[in-house]
């Protein structure tokens, strides 16, 4: 199923009315992806796949530093594993609690529950 989803998403990239969507994705350093948590596992899988194939790179995402936030107590994904079970969670990545929300800076009681979480890749680290 992903070989058959990464194929399709390389065949589109490769017509000439996304060409400069592909151009993108061949010279992009970072992806800041916002609501990471409401991707599913499969989902972040296809985005590695896509990635490491239209870079031609074995390095988690074609190298390209990913950088995501998420709210654990939002919505997850719609279908499928949650974002949070993808093998690529425990083996490319640190989380990274944030201690503050700068959105709630001037309410002290959100302060305190706002817990926010951002994802690097363990080789950015």
């Amino acid at each position: 199923m992903l070989k058959c989803l990464r194929q399709i998403a390389l065949d589109k990239l490769h017509r000439k009315t996304n060409l400069a969507f592909l151009h993108l994705i061949l010279t992009m350093d970072v992806l800041l992806l916002d609501e990471v948590g409401q991707l599913s596992a499969q989902q972040f899988a296809v985005i590695d796949i896509i990635l490491r194939h239209a870079r031609n790179s074995s390095l988690p995402f074609g190298g390209v530093l990913i950088i995501g936030t998420f709210d654990h107590a939002q919505l997850g994904a719609i279908e499928g594993l949650p974002f949070l079970l993808s093998s690529h969670i425990l083996t490319d990545f640190t989380l990274v609690r944030l201690e503050h929300s700068v959105r709630a800076a001037g309410d002290k009681i959100l302060q305190v529950s706002a817990l926010g979480i951002s994802i690097f890749p363990l080789s950015a680290v």
